[in-house]
């Protein structure tokens, strides 16, 4: 069994990853003990696809490409804009993040490669991209967010990174978790069931590839839960 504690203690927001591939057996565990979150009736209102290999390389340089377009602002997904001391503490992790990478406020060229790091997924093998119905609300929002947390913690314990991105488009507007195996290189202080997980239908602005093509990256194959 793991030690949930340290598990816990463990787990970050990491933003470089290794090019190793997670298996596809580990993928298939991490997904489905997830899949014991709690939520409201047992519906699992959580629907996710995962994108590896070819697929995910076209989306990475497609998402880029319309980042470096211009159009980031546009791709940009609905988050709550932070107020007060929330947004105190959003702009001292702000500072820590660039400062580690060694980019001044006034380096406007090193911070928008920064900024398009985040469509690069920080080169991690896999992305998965976590839904929910659009008509749902604040409870299923809860529901999904124990789902994410219990997957995160599933995938840390078995040496797996991982780090959410909730402004970063995907097919029809859903935003990926990104996820990469072992150790990163660097650590900083996201319809119908595929197999062991689904998606919903969203709306973006980007060309992202379709829930099929999703489904069906290399890795992992759709099929009822």
């Amino acid at each position: 069994m793991y030690d949930l504690d340290n598990t816990i203690v463990e787990r970050r927001s990491v933003r470089g990853f290794l090019p190793k591939p997670v298996p596809r057996e580990v993928l298939e565990e991490v997904l489905t003990l997830a899949q014991r979150a709690p939520s409201n009736c047992n519906v699992q209102p959580w629907r996710v696809y995962i994108a590896s290999g070819k697929t995910l390389e076209r989306l990475r340089s497609e998402l880029v490409e319309t980042a470096s377009s211009g159009k980031s602002q546009a791709m940009s997904g609905t988050v709550d804009d932070f107020f007060g001391a929330y947004r105190d503490k959003q702009v001292a992790c702000a500072v820590e993040l660039y400062g580690n990478m060694g980019i001044a406020r006034d380096d406007r060229a090193g911070r928008k490669r920064a900024m398009l790091r985040n469509f690069e997924f920080f080169d991690a093998p896999h992305v998965a991209y976590v839904c929910m119905a659009k008509s749902f609300g604040i409870g299923v929002a809860l529901d999904v967010g124990m789902y994410v947390q219990t997957l995160m913690l599933a995938m840390q314990s078995r040496g797996i990174a991982s780090c959410t991105a909730p402004r970063i488009p995907g097919p029809r507007g859903t935003s990926p978790l990104t996820a990469a195996s072992d150790r990163p290189r660097r650590a900083d202080s996201g319809g119908e069931l595929a197999k062991s997980n689904t998606c919903f239908k969203f709306r973006c602005a980007n060309r992202g590839a379709s829930r099929r093509e999703i489904a069906a990256a290399d890795g992992v194959s759709a099929g009822p839960a």
